[in-house]
C-alpha cells in the first residue's frame, strides 16, 4: 500500500511539473491576457473579446492553483506526511473537573 502513495505522490509531482513547464512556454501568451483584460477594464472592447480573456485569465489562474495543489499533495504523499488533524478540545481540563467535583 505504501508503493501506491509513493506512485500517487511522483505521478502528482510530474502532472505539476508539466503544468509548470506549460505556464513557462506560454508565459508571453499569460502577459497578453492579462494585457488585454487590463485594456478592456479601462476602455471599452467588444462582449467576446472580454468573454475570451476572462476565460484565458481563469484557465491561468487555475493552472497555477493545480501546480501548488498537486505538487502540495505529491510531496505530502512522498514524505509520508499524515495531514494535520485539529484537536479535539475537551470542554473541561482534568484539573477543571477535579475542582467542580470536589466542590459538589
Amino acid at each position: 500500500m505504501i508503493w501506491i502513495r509513493k506512485l500517487f505522490g511522483v505521478f502528482f509531482l510530474f502532472v505539476a511539473t508539466i503544468l509548470v513547464a506549460s505556464i513557462v512556454v506560454t508565459f508571453s501568451q499569460a502577459v497578453a491576457y492579462f494585457t488585454l483584460l487590463y485594456t478592456c477594464l479601462t476602455s471599452p472592447c467588444k462582449a467576446d473579446s472580454l468573454k475570451d480573456t476572462l476565460f484565458g485569465v481563469i484557465t491561468y489562474l487555475f493552472m497555477a492553483f493545480m501546480v501548488y495543489y498537486l505538487g502540495r499533495r505529491g510531496v505530502i504523499l512522498l514524505a509520508d506526511i499524515k495531514p494535520e488533524t485539529p484537536e479535539t478540545s475537551s470542554i473541561l481540563d482534568d484539573s477543571e473537573f477535579r475542582e467542580r467535583t470536589e466542590k459538589e
